[in-house]
């Protein structure tokens, strides 16, 4: 669990406590199941529920493991679905900042996409040869990029969170050091691999952005078949990392 969630818990807890001592000190809502009529006992009965729920379910949400299941990339196939599962990663401890840095990439990826396929429908008749070969190559890579998010929040999903915290504690319990260290070096080997699928979607992401704006210049095609024919090759590398 990750330092914001242990202050979630802590407030939730003081929250709690605080609604607790107002409703049930005397000199304040002073409620008791034995007050006379109807009311004020129905009260005192569910604000004791209430509290009661909010401690048991809101304790063992904060503290319990997030449960993730791998997803096909059918399944997330545009920018919003994959940044909603990149996010599902912001509070695990091992992985929080890279899944935060993928996100942001997403998010640039997103505007960048958008911005270079309303230039090409700008400097080029939509359907015609030039914008069909220009748009189908930027789709491409488009999808390429988002099925690496997916790859990679996969591979995130592989990480427990208190499976690989212990394993970076590992002298101090009573399983053999050797055992546990091949385990982390098979964790972190994992996790060099999520870097590097963000490495190559910035790479990616590079080449796009250099189309967009050697399409906003008036340089002539051929240099703008240089940049297309090095995206493609970007994006099958991207989809055989995949």
């Amino acid at each position: 669990m990750n330092y914001t969630n242990y202050i979630k818990l802590a407030v939730l807890n003081l929250v709690i406590a605080f609604t607790g001592v107002i409703c049930y000190s005397p000199g304040l809502l002073n409620l008791r199941p034995s007050d006379p009529g109807v009311l004020r006992p129905g009260m005192s009965i569910f604000m004791a529920f209430v509290l009661i729920f909010m401690f048991f379910y809101g304790n063992h949400s904060l503290l319990s493991e997030p449960k993730r299941s791998r997803v096909s990339k059918d399944s997330v196939n545009d920018m919003k679905k994959a940044g909603m599962l990149l996010k599902s990663y912001f509070t695990s401890r091992p992985l929080g900042d890279t899944a935060r840095v993928a996100s942001e990439q997403l998010r640039r990826m997103n505007n960048l996409f958008e911005n270079t396929e309303n230039i090409i429908s700008e400097k080029f008749e939509k359907g015609s040869m030039s914008w069909s070969k220009y748009d189908s190559i930027v789709k491409s890579a488009e999808q390429s990029a988002v099925s690496n998010v997916v790859s990679m929040a996969n591979r995130m999903q592989i990480f427990g969170d208190r499976d690989y915290e212990k394993l970076t504690r590992y002298k101090t319990d009573q399983i053999p050091d050797d055992i546990q260290e091949k385990q982390l070096e098979l964790y972190e080997e994992n996790l060099q691999k999520i870097k590097d699928a963000i490495a190559l979607n910035e790479e990616l992401l590079l080449k796009i952005e250099t189309l967009m704006f050697e399409l906003s210049s008036e340089k002539d095609n051929e240099e703008h078949d240089e940049i297309l024919e090095e995206i493609e090759k970007l994006t099958n590398e991207v989809k055989l990392y995949n």
